[in-house]
């Protein structure tokens, strides 16, 4: 095992714990950190802030 892949972290999944009604009011994901694309269709996304969290 190389030096550098134990400072790599794993990436917990808790798309589980996240109600899909909660995901269909929040689609750019500013709250969850979820967007809609990549809970339904797994597409890797950022979560985008926008001026409701500010």
């Amino acid at each position: 095992m190389k030096k550098n892949d134990k400072k790599k972290k794993k990436i917990i999944d808790l798309t589980s714990y996240i109600n899909p009604e909660m995901i269909n009011c929040d689609v750019d994901g500013s709250y969850t950190g979820i967007p809609a694309d990549m809970y339904y269709n797994g597409e890797l996304e950022q979560p985008v802030q926008d001026a409701d969290d500010l």
